[in-house]
């Protein structure tokens, strides 16, 4: 919901799509060939900046479960993104569908992926998004240098 939030700031154009992997294809591959559709998709689109939440799972022969934000009109149709996608991976099952902003579009998608996805599964398999692009900080060395500045601190509770 984060990022939608943040997206949805920002006035991105948001979509969400899922990506197959055929019958015998190397689902490991994922991340490269998911790096080249977006290449594929900056350059049908003239989008420069896209941004993404994408979460891999093990269903089936493995699927990417994606959002994608770009600075301005981000669509691709679904037979163009089939195409794309059986030439880079190998498979013509895909979704894609345009992203309605607002609090109810938010809990919506948010609700879907975490309870079909996140929750008490075992078949996801990696989640990453593009955090330093999206909030211009970079987040782990924040984390962790937060971390260590709060050791030893001791907040009371209310």
């Amino acid at each position: 919901m984060t990022l939608l939030t943040r997206w949805e700031h920002q006035r991105r154009s948001i979509i969400r799509m899922d990506l197959t992997t055929a019958r015998g294809g190397d689902s490991s591959k994922h991340f490269d060939r998911f790096e080249e559709l977006i290449r594929r998709i900056k350059r049908k689109t003239g989008v420069e900046d896209i941004q993404y939440w994408k979460m891999t799972t093990r269903e089936g022969n493995g699927v990417i479960h994606a959002i994608l934000a770009g600075n301005v009109s981000l669509y691709v149709d679904q037979k163009w993104l089939s195409e794309e996608w059986e030439k880079i991976h190998g498979a013509i099952i895909v979704y894609v569908k345009r992203y309605r902003g607002g609090s109810l579009s938010r809990g919506r998608v948010s609700r879907y992926l975490i309870s079909q996805y996140m929750a008490g599964q075992d078949a996801q398999a990696h989640v990453s998004w593009t955090w330093e692009t999206t909030f211009n900080v970079p987040i782990v060395k924040f984390w962790k240098q937060f971390k260590a500045a709060s050791r030893g601190l001791h907040i009371k509770k209310p």
